[in-house]
C-alpha cells in the first residue's frame, strides 16, 4: 500500500510503501519517552520503500538495551517522530503510523515488549468517549 506521510508542521514529507500484514505497536520504554505516551504504531518498510519528498529529518542514534544502534528522525522544527532505522546493513525502517494519510487502514497486527506495557491500557473502545473535544 502507498502512503504519504508528513510531519506536523508540514515541512517534512514522505512517501512509503507498507504492508498492512507489518503493521505493530511497540510498548517498549524508549517509545512511551519519546511519544509521551502508552506506545509508538509502526509499520515496517523495506530499504527501498521509503522516500523523503520534502525536507530533512533531525536524526540522533539510540543504543537499545540489547545494545542495537538505531536512527531516531524526527521533524527538527514541530518534534513529529516520523520513524526509526538500524544504523549498519540494509535499512530496516520502523515509519510511524500516526504520521500516515492512511492511518485509518493499517490496524496493528502485533504488539511488542509486552513487558513494559502499563497495566492500565485497555482496550479503547471500551472507554466512554466524545466525537470532538
Amino acid at each position: 500500500m502507498k502512503v504519504n506521510g508528513t510531519c506536523h508542521c508540514g515541512e517534512i514529507t514522505y512517501e512509503a510503501e507498507v504492508d498492512p500484514e507489518k503493521v505493530v505497536v511497540c510498548y517498549c520504554t524508549d517509545c512511551q519517552t519519546m511519544t509521551g505516551g502508552t506506545c509508538h504504531v509502526n509499520a515496517v518498510v523495506a530499504d527501498d520503500g521509503l522516500r523523503l519528498t520534502a525536507g530533512k529529518p533531525a536524526e540522533y542514534i539510540k543504543t537499545g538495551d540489547n545494545g542495537n544502534k538505531r536512527i531516531q528522525a524526527f521533524c527538527g522544527s514541530c518534534g513529529t517522530h516520523l520513524y526509526a532505522c538500524n544504523v549498519e546493513g540494509p535499512k530496516h525502517y520502523g515509519v510511524r503510523v500516526g504520521a500516515m494519510d492512511k492511518r485509518v487502514d493499517l490496524p496493528p497486527k502485533a504488539r511488542f515488549f509486552l513487558r513494559s506495557q502499563p497495566g492500565w491500557v485497555v482496550d479503547e473502545a471500551s472507554l466512554p468517549g466524545r466525537e470532538t473535544q
